[in-house]
């Protein structure tokens, strides 16, 4: 099992995602709250191994966005990822926005031109990994109305490059 800090009165951990930072592991996952007006709010933290489980040794909550818990927002799909010993969050795929983080602080901004893609808005997806030297590549969904699924959900591929301001390159069609 996981150890993850102690949980509020109505509040659940979903959406779990790894990755590697500064030689460790680490995890980010949506803490939602089941009382109105039902906030979600990102955290990310360290993950420690001790014999027989993992647990998150430091944690945070970064401050952006709609991200303090206290309101509606729905703030999900965040993706955390490295470069040249950096912690990004890709906070939008379209448009391209993101977040150089050093733990709660947002130091840094970057936000280019969105992909026009004809499944839908793209958003969320995978953590980018490498893809080559110069770049990365993650994986986002989309969704378009659907008359009898309300929301059908496609998925691409996104190749942008390695350092900021993460110009995007290449996106599947």
């Amino acid at each position: 099992p996981v150890r993850l800090p102690d949980l509020k009165p109505m509040e659940s951990w979903e959406d779990p995602r790894l990755f590697h930072h500064d030689s460790s592991l680490w995890i980010c996952w949506v803490s939602t709250y089941h009382v109105p007006p039902f906030p979600c709010q990102i955290v990310y933290g360290r993950l420690q191994e001790s014999a027989d489980k993992w647990e998150v040794a430091e944690y945070f909550v970064p401050q952006w966005g709609m991200n303090s818990g206290e309101a509606k927002p729905q703030e999900r799909n965040w993706q955390f990822f490295t470069s040249d010993g950096r912690l990004y969050a890709q906070y939008y795929v379209s448009p391209h926005v993101c977040l150089e983080l050093q733990g709660e602080t947002v130091v840094n901004v970057y936000q280019e031109r969105g992909i026009d893609w004809p499944w839908g808005s793209p958003s969320g997806g995978t953590p980018p990994v490498p893809y080559d030297d110069n770049h990365f590549i993650t994986f986002f969904h989309a969704f378009q109305e659907h008359p009898l699924f309300h929301r059908k959900y496609n998925v691409g591929a996104l190749v942008f490059e390695r350092a900021p301001p993460f110009k995007q390159v290449k996106v599947s069609s």
